[in-house]
């Protein structure tokens, strides 16, 4: 395992079998470092099927060089109607319990002090939780929301790639402009930005090395956005 090298999937890198942290490796090699991703089970002797090295080199050329290509809108979940009729809902809830507490108060002088006491707490703790429902929605929308702009952020990281990849016209060239990426890549301090941008608009990316050597990428929401091609291990 090399600790030198920035593991730009650390923290959103996961194995889809075990669930577990897709770790960073290396082989010393005459023509160069092979440096892969791996299931940390695995290399740590633990039962998974999720069992060979993925090649790192041919995963961030995809990654950066087809998945950041695509419209920054996708990033955003569909617009998910059963969350927005339990947001109204909640908040009509809420709306009815504060009413059931005015008029509580209004009658306080008809009941009992313990029954009052009594009713106020049970519906002050029930619109309290429902509260703390309705924020976790909202919140979880407001992440969806901000992710495309998270995204136009995060590209402009590579900004003077993009931009001579925007000029090309032919495929030799699209090479070379994704060779001049990887060797910005290189780059630890680049590394390190890249992986602290990344979960602001991933949540999750899956890498399984089984049959078609694939990875999965998942926005806020949980939502596939994209399906990588197949890669040799």
């Amino acid at each position: 395992y090399s600790s030198e090298y920035i593991n730009i999937f650390r923290g959103i890198g996961k194995c889809p079998c075990c669930k577990m942290a897709m770790a960073t490796g290396v082989e010393r090699k005459k023509n160069g470092d092979y440096r892969y991703l791996r299931c940390s089970s695995v290399g740590n002797a633990r039962p998974c099927k999720n069992t060979h090295h993925m090649n790192l080199r041919n995963i961030e050329q995809e990654f950066f060089g087809v998945f950041l290509q695509k419209d920054p809108k996708e990033f955003t979940s569909k617009k998910d109607s059963k969350t927005d009729y339990k947001i109204t809902t909640l908040q009509t809830r809420i709306n009815d319990i504060s009413a059931d507490i005015s008029n509580l108060l209004t009658l306080s002088s008809k009941m009992k002090m313990d029954e009052l006491e009594a009713r106020l707490t049970a519906l002050n703790k029930e619109r309290d939780a429902l509260k703390g429902e309705l924020d976790n929605l909202s919140s979880s929308q407001t992440m969806q929301d901000s992710s495309p702009q998270d995204f136009i952020n995060f590209k402009k990281l590579f900004a003077a790639v993009d931009k001579e990849r925007s000029n090309l016209k032919d495929h030799l060239k699209v090479g070379k402009a994704l060779e001049k990426l990887m060797e910005q890549l290189k780059d630890n301090e680049l590394r390190l930005k890249i992986r602290t941008a990344l979960p602001k608009f991933i949540s999750r990316i899956d890498f399984d090395s089984r049959e078609f050597a694939q990875f999965q990428v998942y926005n806020l929401a949980g939502q596939v956005i994209y399906t990588s091609l197949s890669n040799e291990i």
